[in-house]
């Protein structure tokens, strides 16, 4: 009589492969979050414009004077400050003089507030900024981009993560630091 031998198990089924992590904003992530980024922050400045002029006077005017945009809020209408600054020469010129007859006057590195009553004119602030302060303020953020485009370049060069900057001479495909993945380019 012949044994026979019992056939080995079979090998358990390979476990199930991860499900891909699928979020509501991943077909989103390439431009679709710069937009949504966009638009969020076009909705938040809208509000913030709101938001400030419901608190302002009647009239708004500004002009330049001396480096530095002059912003004023009066009380009285357009049509009267258009004829008393045609008579001083111009917007600037108006509200500088204005500004000079003001009952409060603060000043500190071409930063300017004044503010008062003119007889006629009625009440009045005047708010200067200097331009110097506008430039430095909105250069920050196109400056930080530029110098951020620059090093990505740099290191997309060099073969380094776009990433984190590691050397992605071994693999090329994938970064292991951070975990960047090399997207292949779609043919269409």
């Amino acid at each position: 009589m012949t044994e026979t031998t019992p056939s080995p198990p079979p090998p358990p089924p390979p476990p199930p492969a991860p499900a891909p992590t699928a979020s509501w904003f991943a077909p989103w992530s390439r431009y679709g979050g710069a937009t949504l980024a966009i638009i969020c922050a076009t909705v938040c400045v809208c509000a913030v414009i709101a938001w400030v002029t419901s608190y302002l006077p009647p009239t708004i005017v500004w002009g330049s004077w001396h480096g530095a945009l002059r912003i004023a809020g009066m009380g009285l209408s357009e049509a009267q400050f258009d004829e008393y600054a045609g008579a001083a020469g111009g917007y600037g010129a108006a509200l500088a003089g204005i500004g000079s007859i003001g009952d409060v006057y603060h000043h500190f590195l071409g930063f300017a507030y004044t503010g008062g009553s003119a007889g006629r004119l009625g009440w009045f602030r005047i708010i200067a900024i200097p331009y110097w302060f506008i430039v430095l303020v909105t250069a920050i953020v196109p400056v930080r981009w530029w110098r951020r485009h620059r090093r990505r370049r740099r290191w997309q060069t060099q073969g380094r993560c776009p990433g984190c900057g590691y050397n992605l001479t071994g693999t090329p495909d994938h970064c292991p630091e951070c975990g960047w993945r090399h997207a292949p380019a779609a043919h269409l």
